[in-house]
C-alpha cells in the first residue's frame, strides 16, 4: 500500500459513519423539521376575537393555514391555498406553490385574509386584489398606546417621532458613550456586539398609560471596567490581531453599572428625575423595564420600580411621584442567599401590576417555595398570600379583572408526580381558592411571546396548551377558562422518526442524601440491544440559573422550559452508540426554595454534580447495559461547568469530560448572585487549586476568544490550575468563537472526543457535520466569524 493509498474501510468504520450520519439527522431535526411535524403549534390571536389561526406543516402537502373557532370548536383551513396561488401567480407572473405559499404579516377580517408577498399587500377572499401597504412600524421602535408617537434611541439619546408627520426630535441631549439612555447592560447580541449609537432594540423605557410621559433611565457605566477580547484572525482583510472593549463589572467591583432614574415629558421635553441615589446594577440579567421591574399607576401620575441591592440579597419595591421627584420606599424583602423576583436568572420578574386598583401580585420565596402575594401599593401593606403550599407558581398568565381571578401555570402540587410537569389553574386573588383548569401525568406549556402570538386568549377565555413528555408525541388541545376540553388542534406526526426510534425514558433517583427526589431523563440509541452495554454520557450543564431538563419531545425553541433546547441533542449524542443522561439535581431552579440553593457559596457543588453521580449509580442498578466502567460528562452548550466538576470530583467515576466555555464566579455576573461573592476579598480566593490535584480522566476544554457571555479567561483560570498541578488538558480554541458549540468544527471534534475516549473506536474522517446551530443562524454564523 502506497503512502497516499486509502486504508480499505472496515464493517465498524461503516457502522461508526453510520451512525455519525443518523445522529446528524438527529441534531438537525429541531430545525428543518424533516422527522416531526407540528409538535409545537403557535396560535396567532385575530385582534380581540375569540379566533386565531396557525400553520400546520405536512411531509406531503407542506405548509396549511389554519383558522380556529374558539366559541364553535370550529377548525378549518382559512382560506383556498390553491386559488391564492393561481390567483397571486397571474398578478405577479411569479411562480408560486399552494404547499409554499410565498406570504406574511397575515391579517384576517371577517371572510378576507391580507397579506405581504412579493412587495406588495394583497387581501383574499375568494378574488385577489391588491389593498394598502399595512402600516408596521420596526421592531426597536417603542410605541405609545394612543399610537401616534413612537420612541427608540439614537446617538446614545431618547428620540421620538410623530407617527402622522413622521417628525423625529432628541428628547434627551446629553447621552455619550457608557452614559446612554434607554439601554440596559445586555443590549448587545450574542457575539458582544457594543451598544452602538443606534442599537436595534426596544428602548428602556415605558409609556405611561395616557401616553404623555416616557418613563426611562440613563445607563452610567463610564466608571466601570474593561473588559477586553482579542480578535487574533480579523476577517475584514487585516491581519493584526484586533482589541474589542466592553464594560463589564466582576463580581465584588466598586464601581457597577448605574441607573438613573427619570420621567420625560414628551410635549415639552422636560425631565423629572427620582430624588433617589442611581440604581446599581444588581447583575439580573434583563434591564429595569425589558426585566419586568418598573410600571406605572393607572392615572400616570405615579410611577413604581425595584431597586436590589448587590447579590440580590433585599428587593424594595420604590414608590415615584412623577411630579415632584419624591421617592419612597413601599416594602422589601430580603434573603440569607438571594432574592429571587422570577423563574431564574434569565426570565423577566414574576410581577403583575394591577394599575386599576393600585395593586401589585409580587412573587416571592419566602415560605420556601415561589408564591404570589397580594400588595396595596397605597401603603405597601401585604393584603393577602394568593397562592400557598408546598408548590410553586411557575407562570403568570391573565389576569380577569371583573372576577379578580388569575390564570397561572403551577408545578410540583402533586406529590409522587414529576414537579418539572406544568399544570394550569385558575385563583381568587382575595380568597386565594384555586381550581385546576388543565391537570395530568404530562407537561402542560404554552406559547407565550406577544398578546396576539401567544396561548391565552387577549380576554383570557381560552388556552392553547401543548401536552407533552419525553416519552410521547405532543398533542396541542384548546380549553375553555373552566378547563373543559373544546378541541385536539394538532397531534404532532412522528411518522418520519428513523426506523428503531427509542423514546426517551423519563426516572426518578434519590439525591446524594438519600432522602430528595430528583429527576432526568435517559436516551438509548436506535440500534440498542439490552444484551449489550454501553457508555453512559452524562450533560454536564450544572449550573444555579437555568434548568436543562427536558418535560417535553420536539418542543425545542419556542416553549420553556429551556431544557427543552436539549432534547434532540441529546438524541443526537445517545445516536453515536451512548446512552444519555439529563439529570436535575439540587442547586438548580424550578422547585423548593432549599433545593436551589443547595451549593450557595461553595462552587464546587454548584448544581449537585454529587447527585448525577448518586442517580447514573442507582440507574445502572435496573439497567445493567450501562457501562460504569466508562462514564462521560459533556456540556452541549456553555457553561460547561459540570464536565469539569465531575472530573475533579469524582475522578474514578467520570473518565472523560467535554467542557465548553468555563463560567468562574469570580469573573462573571452571576458569581455575585449564587455564590455571594460582593466584595475584591472573597473574590481573590482561589477556586480550583485543590481540585484540580484530583484530575485524572481526559479533559477537553472549548472555548471561543469572542464568548462575551463567559469570558475566555474564565477557561484559562482553569488551564493554568492545571498546568500548576502537572495535569494534562486538551483544548480547543476557536478564534472567531462566540458561545457554545456554533461551529461545525467544534461540534465534530466533539464527537470524535467522545467516541475515541469512550468506546475506543476511531471516528469517521471523511465525516463533516452541518450542525443544527448553524442551519438555524446562518446571519449569526457569518457574524461570528466576521468576528463582529
Amino acid at each position: 500500500m502506497t503512502l497516499n493509498q486509502e486504508k480499505p474501510r472496515t464493517a465498524q468504520d461503516n457502522t461508526i459513519l453510520a451512525r455519525y450520519r443518523r445522529a446528524e439527522a438527529l441534531e438537525h431535526e429541531s430545525v428543518d423539521g424533516a422527522m416531526v411535524s407540528d409538535a409545537l403549534i403557535r396560535p396567532n390571536w385575530i385582534g380581540d376575537s375569540d379566533q386565531f389561526w396557525y400553520t400546520r406543516s405536512t411531509h406531503d402537502k407542506g405548509t396549511e393555514y389554519r383558522l380556529v373557532n374558539a366559541k364553535t370548536a370550529n377548525n378549518t383551513v382559512a382560506f383556498d391555498h390553491k386559488r391564492l396561488a393561481t390567483a397571486l401567480a397571474d398578478a405577479t407572473g411569479e411562480t408560486v406553490s399552494e404547499s409554499a405559499l410565498p406570504i406574511s404579516n397575515l391579517d384576517f377580517c371577517d371572510a378576507a385574509v391580507s397579506f405581504n408577498a412579493f412587495d406588495t399587500r394583497w387581501q383574499f377572499d375568494g378574488e385577489l386584489k391588491t389593498v394598502k401597504s399595512l402600516v408596521t412600524y420596526p421592531d426597536h421602535w417603542l410605541v405609545s398606546p394612543d399610537g401616534t408617537n413612537a420612541a427608540f434611541v439614537k446617538d446614545y439619546n431618547l428620540w421620538l417621532r410623530d407617527l402622522n408627520t413622521g417628525e423625529e426630535r432628541a428628547l434627551t441631549h446629553d447621552g455619550q458613550p457608557h452614559y446612554a439612555y434607554a439601554v440596559q447592560t445586555e443590549g448587545r447580541d450574542l457575539v458582544g456586539d457594543f451598544i452602538g449609537p443606534e442599537p436595534l432594540v426596544k428602548p428602556e423605557a415605558l409609556w405611561s398609560p395616557d401616553s404623555s410621559q416616557l418613563f426611562t433611565v440613563q445607563m452610567d457605566e463610564r466608571r466601570v471596567r474593561d473588559l477586553p477580547s482579542m480578535l487574533y484572525v480579523p476577517q475584514d482583510g487585516t491581519l493584526a490581531p484586533q482589541v474589542k472593549e466592553r464594560k463589564y463589572a466582576l463580581p465584588g467591583d466598586k464601581e457597577v453599572v448605574q441607573y438613573r432614574v427619570l420621567v420625560i415629558d414628551v410635549t415639552t421635553g422636560i425631565e423629572t428625575e427620582a430624588d433617589y441615589p442611581p440604581i446599581a446594577d444588581s447583575f439580573v440579567w434583563l434591564g429595569p423595564f425589558s426585566g419586568n421591574r418598573a410600571w406605572w399607576s393607572g392615572d400616570s401620575n405615579q410611577a413604581y420600580f425595584i431597586d436590589m441591592t448587590r447579590g440580590q440579597k433585599t428587593a424594595r419595591v420604590i414608590g415615584f411621584d412623577t411630579a415632584s421627584g419624591k421617592c419612597h420606599c413601599l416594602f422589601e424583602e430580603s434573603s440569607s442567599t438571594y432574592v429571587e423576583l422570577g423563574l431564574d436568572f434569565e426570565h423577566p420578574s414574576m410581577l403583575m401590576p394591577l394599575p386599576e386598583t393600585s395593586e401589585l401580585l409580587w412573587f416571592s420565596e419566602r415560605s420556601g417555595w415561589g408564591h404570589l402575594y397580594l400588595y396595596d401599593l397605597t401603603t405597601g401593606e401585604l393584603k393577602n398570600p394568593v397562592t400557598s403550599g408546598n408548590f410553586l407558581v411557575r407562570g403568570v398568565l391573565h389576569y380577569d379583572s371583573q372576577n379578580r381571578a388569575l390564570l397561572i401555570q403551577i408545578a410540583g402540587r402533586e406529590s409522587g408526580k414529576n414537579p418539572y410537569y406544568r399544570e394550569l389553574a385558575k385563583v381568587n386573588i382575595d380568597s386565594g381558592e384555586m381550581t385546576l383548569v388543565v391537570a395530568s401525568d404530562h407537561d402542560y406549556s404554552l406559547c407565550h411571546f406577544t398578546k396576539q402570538n401567544a396561548g391565552v386568549s387577549p380576554n383570557g377565555h381560552f388556552a392553547v396548551v401543548t401536552r407533552s413528555r419525553v416519552d410521547e408525541a405532543p398533542v396541542t388541545e384548546l380549553y375553555d377558562r373552566s378547563g373543559r376540553h373544546l378541541l385536539t388542534v394538532e397531534t404532532a406526526d412522528v411518522s418520519g422518526l428513523p426506523s428503531g426510534w427509542q423514546w426517551p425514558e423519563p426516572f426518578t433517583a434519590k439525591a446524594d442524601d438519600g432522602e430528595t427526589d430528583v429527576y432526568g431523563v435517559l436516551f438509548r440509541p436506535s440500534h440498542f440491544d439490552s444484551d449489550k452495554q454501553y457508555p453512559v454520557l452524562d450533560l454536564g450543564v450544572t449550573i444555579p440559573f437555568y434548568s436543562l431538563l427536558p418535560t417535553g419531545a420536539f418542543l425545542d425553541g419556542g416553549v420553556d422550559p429551556i431544557g427543552n433546547i436539549v432534547y434532540m441533542t441529546c438524541s443526537a449524542l445517545a445516536e453515536l452508540g451512548f446512552m444519555v443522561t439529563v439529570i436535575d439535581g439540587r442547586g438548580t431552579p424550578y422547585r423548593s426554595k432549599a433545593f436551589h440553593d443547595f451549593g450557595y457559596n461553595d462552587f464546587m457543588q454548584s448544581g449537585g454534580m454529587v447527585d448525577h453521580v448518586a442517580s447514573i449509580k442507582q440507574l445502572a442498578e435496573r439497567y445493567p447495559s450501562m457501562d460504569l466502567e466508562s462514564v462521560g460528562i459533556v456540556s452541549t452548550d456553555a457553561p460547561g461547568n459540570g464536565a469539569v466538576f465531575g472530573l475533579l470530583n469524582y475522578p474514578d467515576f467520570y473518565k472523560v469530560g467535554v467542557a465548553f466555555s468555563m463560567w468562574d464566579p469570580r469573573l462573571v455576573k452571576q458569581g455575585e448572585v449564587y455564590h455571594g461573592i460582593i466584595d475584591e476579598t472573597a473574590r481573590q480566593q482561589p477556586i480550583w487549586d485543590d481540585a484540580v490535584q484530583n484530575m485524572q480522566g481526559k479533559l477537553l476544554l472549548v472555548s471561543g476568544f469572542l464568548d462575551q457571555f463567559f469570558h475566555i479567561s474564565m477557561t484559562f483560570q482553569l488551564v493554568d490550575a492545571l498546568g500548576k498541578a502537572n495535569k494534562d488538558v486538551d483544548l480547543l480554541m476557536q478564534p472567531n468563537g462566540g458561545h457554545g458549540w456554533r461551529v461545525k468544527h467544534a461540534h465534530r471534534r466533539v464527537w470524535d472526543y467522545l467516541v475515541r475516549h469512550l468506546q475506543g473506536v476511531e471516528p469517521p474522517k471523511e465525516f463533516e457535520l452541518i450542525t443544527a446551530g448553524e442551519r438555524m443562524m446562518p446571519e449569526m454564523m457569518s457574524e461570528v466569524v466576521a468576528g463582529r
